[in-house]
């Protein structure tokens, strides 16, 4: 269906006065009357359930698979890419296109920022044509900071940069913000647009490829569930009507998981469990949404309480260390890196060599013809990266990636992605030009930074090429959080630092 279509079928539930008054509401007093009688609690299970609702695993795991099926029961959404805002709207949906990762803080009040490590470059060019992204926030609100601030201030700074780049004084750079957002903010927040487009531009970002397929500027529209089973359109300052007949925009549908009016007696009425996405580890028991999708029908039916709830979890994470799928795999063109999560390696064509970053080590080396072990921490709290691990994944990558003799070189890990991401970073950063064909030591990055390590043939590389070097791993990936800041301050100082390795 096209999106046009699909505005005219759109239920607007809520009046719009309606909706600014309990976004303006941030202590809102919402109904939170579950109707839980299907299931008969012990008295053990009720003081569970009642002493801290926010912790709750056994209610927030029914509100995740609530909202979903929410979400799914609504064939009117229109058929564009579909992501989760990290890390929250992860817990909404078992199938999402990608993920993007805006953050509310950056879009408090007095505090509005564009972050250049989250200039989510990826969903740009996903969005050329329209993509939908899911997010929640707490009980009293209906839309989070992310959707109200954060993503318009993204999408008016991007909108101005491929202005610039494509030369087109009719593309749109206006600050869409919603409605309830108050004119003296509205104004505040304009007045540092422009700080913001140059700071970005300033940074060396290359743009080069969101404005080869950015051709319509991108508009922040919001819906959220109205509690009664639609969904409604908030719309953005304009009359409907005008909203319809808009086509001069790629819209950025903000999807809120939160509802607008609790409906009593429904599992849809409690809206948001406070730290039910961006603060999990608070009530998940090492759940994460990869393993709740994945197990999600041996966790939870209208006969299990919370008790049943807290031993399934216990029992599948304990069998699962890290949340991972069988494999994922991501193909870096025309490289020859692939990135690949998970319990084992598939199968592959062809010749490869394995560079196995695991913390862990499971593989057995004598499966391949060619490996190496060079483990790398996955979380910031783990520990640093030596710049010795680093040359060592330089020295194996560099005989199978360089020509003629060139063989896939698959970086590994059992537990997650920022691993194989550092090591992908590495490489491209230093064999790599922009559109990721191999050019060795020829490499130039055209400013003043040298790297005298005598490993290296000396050549110059920036902060902000190795940055436009993590575009590339995103573009692939579809993440949109890249690896913790206290890594990618590691690798900038390898490749930067004026002292010897």
């Amino acid at each position: 269906m096209e999106l046009t279509q699909y505005l005219k079928s759109v239920k607007s539930v809520l009046p719009i006065s309606v909706l600014l008054e309990d976004e303006a509401n941030k202590e809102g007093d919402f109904e939170d009357d579950d109707d839980e009688t299907q299931y008969n609690f012990s008295r053990e299970e009720e003081a569970m359930f009642t002493a801290d609702p926010s912790k709750s695993l056994y209610r927030a795991l029914r509100k995740r698979i609530a909202v979903k099926y929410h979400f799914d029961s609504h064939s009117k959404l229109p058929r564009i890419p579909l992501f989760a805002n990290l890390r929250c709207g992860l817990w909404y949906s078992s199938h999402f296109d990608g993920s993007a990762y805006f953050k509310s803080t950056d879009g408090h009040y007095g505090q509005w920022q564009i972050n250049q490590s989250r200039l989510n470059l990826h969903f740009a060019e996903a969005a050329c044509n329209g993509a939908i992204i899911v997010d929640s926030t707490r009980k009293g609100k209906i839309f989070p900071d992310s959707f109200s601030r954060t993503i318009p201030i993204w999408a008016c700074v991007i909108n101005r940069l491929i202005a610039t780049e494509r030369k087109d004084p009719l593309y749109d750079t206006t600050l869409h913000l919603p409605p309830w957002i108050t004119q003296a903010e509205q104004s505040r927040v304009n007045s540092l647009i422009d700080h913001f487009v140059q700071t970005i531009r300033n940074s060396g970002v290359d743009l080069s490829s969101v404005s080869k397929v950015l051709h319509k500027p991108l508009r922040p529209l919001w819906i959220c569930n109205s509690g009664d089973g639609s969904l409604s359109l908030t719309p953005n300052g304009t009359s409907m009507e005008e909203l319809i007949e808009q086509k001069e925009y790629a819209p950025l549908i903000c999807l809120s998981a939160s509802s607008g009016r609790g409906v009593k007696g429904t599992d849809m009425d409690t809206m948001y469990i406070p730290g039910a996405g961006d603060d999990h580890e608070s009530w998940s028991k090492g759940l994460t949404p990869e393993l709740f999708w994945k197990h999600r029908e041996q966790l939870i039916d209208e006969n299990t309480g919370p008790m049943d709830v807290e031993r399934r979890v216990s029992k599948i994470v304990a069998g699962h260390s890290r949340c991972v799928e069988d494999h994922r795999m991501y193909a870096i063109p025309p490289t020859g890196m692939i990135l690949c999560v998970g319990e084992h390696i598939p199968s592959i064509s062809g010749p490869f060599a394995v560079l196995d970053c695991s913390p862990r080590m499971t593989l057995e080396p004598t499966d391949f013809d060619s490996y190496e072990y060079i483990p790398m921490p996955e979380e910031k709290t783990d520990s640093q990266i030596d710049p010795s691990t680093l040359l060592r994944i330089v020295e194996f990558s560099q005989r199978h990636l360089t020509p003629p003799n060139k063989r896939d070189v698959v970086i590994y890990s059992n537990s997650g992605l920022n691993g194989p991401t550092c090591v992908s970073l590495c490489l491209l950063t230093r064999f790599y030009d922009g559109e990721g064909e191999w050019i060795g030591d020829k490499k130039d990055m055209s400013q003043v930074i040298v790297v005298p390590s005598p490993q290296f043939i000396e050549r110059q590389i920036t902060k902000g090429g190795i940055r436009n070097m993590l575009m590339i791993i995103e573009r692939v990936v579809k993440r949109g959080k890249g690896p913790p800041r206290v890594f990618m301050n590691q690798i900038n100082k390898f490749f930067l630092s004026k002292e010897d390795k």
